[in-house]
């Protein structure tokens, strides 16, 4: 007898400049009724102990659980990959829609490896959603999550209320074995991300009989743009020490942030919206990544400091990246649901289902961001002596990640190992 089997399509899209297709209709497709008709979930185990959803601003330890989640799963990817990027927000959206529907011991590796109950996953996921929405500041975060059944499963009622509340997720009814169902899913995916995901299933496995879809769409403006004038073409150094050409932008920072940290520097770029900003660092010698250890993030954010004047070179870039994260999540700890079978009784997905996890992430970084602002140089002015300039100068490999300052959490985390990497066709 087959398994089941449960999609995850977890996908992301930023956009850190001007250049957007307008938002496409909804697809047109049965909703699941909200009705008495449809199976109750048990009142036993993960999802039956959630009676009301409380958003809930997360701990410093949850927090940092969840960092610690984002770097042990990109340290997971591919070493090949050159230029990798995740999105761990959208992969934690993805798991928690996962998580509610989960029973036993496949409730319990949730638990252990994303370091959150249900309950808190649904409590945060309903406050970084009403965040989110609320960002301000010309930023665009706009967070759609979507559940996708087929008519030969009857989705418990209780999940589909939960997943509603706490994650605002729309509920749909497709047959994954006709060819509909993939072309729907695709517009879906397309709608909510301006039509820069086009497309990112080819087909469904004819023992799918869930689809679990998160999508992320950002568009975000400097604080400070780069100076147009500042943009030339130079050399990218890789690792291995070949130079490579590449479009470099510049600016003397304002807001003045450097990032200090033993062999490592770096800077902290905030976005006009105030929580979001963008991080990157490099190693001050030599050609190699700065490693990406547990804690990496929160010690290169706790060595921010202020200074009279940074001036900043670094390229700008587009990249995508295209990865099944099934392996890399059950190296982290999700062993069931990837090897002898998911508990998700509690959707109505049965005992033994089985997990494929899609990931999907598009992100353009540019001089001015998707709004124009006033370039603002700051300068030490009076009798005092200035301080001479620092110069910081991202022209070798360096780690970067689009955090909340807020939480300390990151929304992107990537790696630029070599800028004159084509990206590749999502698909």
């Amino acid at each position: 007898m087959s398994r089941s089997r449960l999609v995850i399509s977890s996908v992301l899209i930023g956009v850190l400049m001007t250049g957007f297709v307008g938002c496409q209709p909804e697809p047109q497709v049965p909703v699941v009724p909200n009705s008495s008709g449809s199976p109750s979930a048990p009142n036993v185990g993960n999802v039956g102990l959630l009676t009301e959803v409380k958003p809930i601003a997360p701990t410093n330890e949850q927090n940092d659980s969840l960092t610690a989640f984002a770097e042990r799963l990109f340290n997971e990817l591919d070493a090949d990959a050159v230029n990798p990027v995740i999105s761990p927000l959208s992969v934690f959206f993805a798991l928690g829609l996962t998580q509610l529907g989960a029973d036993g011991a496949t409730a319990q590796e949730f638990k252990d490896t994303l370091g959150l109950s249900a309950e808190q996953t649904c409590g945060i996921a309903a406050q970084l959603l009403a965040d989110y929405a609320n960002i301000g500041g010309g930023t665009t975060l706009n967070v759609a999550n979507s559940a996708w059944f087929d008519p030969k499963i009857a989705p418990a009622q209780q999940y589909i209320d939960l997943v509603q509340a706490c994650f605002k997720a729309e509920i749909f009814q497709a047959d994954m074995q006709a060819g509909g169902a993939v072309d729907l899913v695709n517009k879906w995916v397309s709608d909510k991300t301006n039509n820069l995901i086009p497309q990112i299933l080819n087909d469904i496995d004819p023992d799918t009989v869930a689809l679990l879809a998160n999508a992320i769409y950002l568009k975000a403006a400097w604080q400070t743009p780069f100076e147009t004038f500042g943009s030339y073409q130079g050399e990218f150094t890789k690792s291995d020490g070949q130079q490579v050409r590449a479009d470099f932008m510049s600016t003397q920072a304002n807001p003045n942030v450097l990032i200090d940290s033993g062999d490592v520097e770096g800077v902290l770029l905030p976005y006009k919206d105030g929580r979001l900003a963008f991080m990157a660092v490099i190693a001050k010698q030599g050609n190699d990544l700065p490693p990406l250890e547990p804690g990496s993030i929160q010690r290169w954010l706790a060595a921010k400091q202020d200074v009279s004047k940074l001036v900043l070179t670094m390229p700008k870039f587009k990249t995508e990246y295209n990865v099944t994260l099934d392996k890399m999540l059950r190296e982290l700890g999700f062993e069931s649901a990837f090897t002898t079978g998911a508990d998700l009784s509690l959707m109505g997905a049965g005992k033994e289902a089985t997990l494929q996890v899609a990931h999907t992430v598009s992100m353009e970084v540019g001089e001015e961001g998707t709004e124009a602002a006033a370039a603002t140089i700051v300068a030490v002015a009076g009798s005092a002596p200035m301080d001479p300039p620092i110069f910081v100068t991202f022209d070798r490999p360096y780690r970067y990640a689009l955090v909340d300052t807020v939480t300390g959490v990151p929304l992107f985390l990537g790696a630029m190992n070599d800028t004159s990497a084509a990206p590749p066709t999502v698909s």
